[in-house]
């Protein structure tokens, strides 16, 4: 009898649930939207704070109810057995980092500083992204026939938008310099040798002229990355504070529990 009713209740909660959680939006707040596309089943995004979205989840209870940590629980009542204790959702408030958001304020003073802002600029932009922390952000397409995070993708377009990078020094370039360095290393030992300071002081200053471009294309490439990775800050802001969502609202197996659905 027990194992024949525990067969009846799979039967039903396999055959009852797809057909019915799936027909209307109740169970998400109005101007929610799925986090991956065309698959409610795998959650909601909702701009609510997760104490609100908690409640409003919660008024669909079938039965009573309680939570646990981001769980809600239902005592539901199923035909064949007893009430039974079924997990019909889960509200999450702590989505994945993304670059810029999360970062200490160190950061965002360090690059402030290596690219001419003042503190004040700096402590707004890290206020900005700090209000992003732990945002959700959909899953859209990525161009491969897969999906990515709408904020990487935020960053992505921004970062395709920079200037030309000044160029890296070729292979070629660098091989060359090296050898005249190791020249001058060697006659610079010789004269060291020789008790030549006037010819050591002659050869160091040829070196510091050999280096000096390179060192100077180096600190633009630097320079420039720094430039770059403010701009991207600044600009992609915007458009992903319209990206995110405050809270994630994700069925449970018992989902069937609830008086509503979560399909489009």
């Amino acid at each position: 009898m027990f194992l024949r009713r525990c067969l009846y209740s799979l039967l039903f909660v396999m055959v009852w649930f797809p057909v019915s959680a799936w027909s209307d939006p109740l169970c998400v707040p109005q101007a929610s939207a799925p986090e991956l596309p065309d698959n409610p089943s795998h959650g909601w995004l909702t701009r609510m704070g997760i104490d609100e979205a908690k409640a409003h989840i919660q008024q669909f209870a079938s039965g009573e109810s309680r939570w646990e940590g981001d769980a809600l629980i239902v005592r539901c009542k199923m035909q064949g057995s007893g009430p039974t204790d079924m997990t019909v959702a889960h509200v999450d408030s702590a989505g994945p980092s993304l670059p810029g958001v999360g970062l200490d304020k160190q950061y965002f003073s360090n690059l402030a500083q290596r690219t001419g802002h003042t503190p004040q600029e700096a402590d707004g932009l890290y206020n900005k992204y700090a209000g992003l922390q732990g945002a959700y952000f959909r899953q859209v397409p990525n161009g491969q026939g897969g999906f990515m995070n709408e904020g990487q993708a935020i960053f992505d377009r921004h970062k395709g938008q920079a200037p030309s990078a000044p160029a890296v020094p070729s292979a070629g370039e660098r091989q060359s310099k090296e050898k005249q360095a190791k020249a001058l290393e060697e006659k610079i030992k010789a004269a060291q040798a020789r008790g030549d300071m006037q010819e050591m002081m002659r050869l160091a200053a040829e070196a510091q002229q050999i280096n000096a471009p390179m060192m100077a294309q180096a600190n633009r490439i630097t320079q420039n990355a720094d430039d770059e990775q403010w701009r991207m800050l600044e600009e992609a802001y915007g458009e992903l504070v319209q990206a995110a969502y405050r809270t994630r609202v994700r069925p449970g197996l018992g989902a069937f529990c609830l008086r509503c659905a979560w399909a489009e």
